[in-house]
């Protein structure tokens, strides 16, 4: 994401050279990265990391490399688990 930051400055350093001619996109891996960034940011004091080590599920350290985004496989893994275990808890509370 920092590449595509610097890329839309450069619109505004020399309108005349570079305005209009780019479209800039971020795909869907980076974007999926700036998510992950963003869940961990979120859940870092909510409780949810305690949970993951209670349960078992992950050690602290690998908590804290899931929030640090350091490996987003296991990052992606964890907030998909953790969405569908509150899922499945709010379906039950519901019916």
């Amino acid at each position: 994401m920092d590449l595509y930051k610097r890329a839309c400055k450069l619109e505004y350093i020399d309108p005349q050279h570079y305005g209009g001619k780019w479209w800039l996109a971020p795909g869907p891996f980076h974007t999926s990265l700036c998510v992950v960034l963003c869940l961990g940011k979120t859940i870092e004091n909510s409780g949810i990391d305690d949970l993951w080590v209670k349960s078992g599920l992950y050690s602290d350290v690998v908590c804290n490399q899931i929030i640090n985004r350091s490996h987003n496989n296991r990052a992606m893994e964890a907030h998909e688990t953790t969405l569908q275990v509150l899922t499945d808890l709010w379906l039950s509370a519901f019916f």
